[in-house]
């Protein structure tokens, strides 16, 4: 019942704080350059849930299924229609 540390536990983990704080410096980004907080917040939202689910596909083997490719393909059309 205790945890397992691997390296690439500590590797998967590394990763997620890298992207974390580059996505937080892309986030305080979009005010410096005017963009509308209903807009970024949103953006941001939907981006870290798409970057989640195909991080969950690749690093821990979940399944492809229809309902991951709609949504994926969703939030996509999502932050494109918030950005134009």
């Amino acid at each position: 019942w205790g945890l397992n540390y691997t390296f690439n536990g500590y590797l998967i983990a590394a990763a997620m704080v890298i992207l974390l704080w580059l996505g937080s410096i892309f986030f305080f980004y979009n005010f410096k350059y005017g963009a509308n907080a209903s807009t970024a917040i949103s953006i941001y939202g939907v981006g870290t849930l798409s970057i989640g689910a195909v991080g969950g596909i690749l690093f821990f083997k979940e399944a492809l299924t229809l309902k991951f490719v709609l949504g994926f393909i969703l939030g996509i059309i999502s932050i494109i229609l918030l950005t134009i």
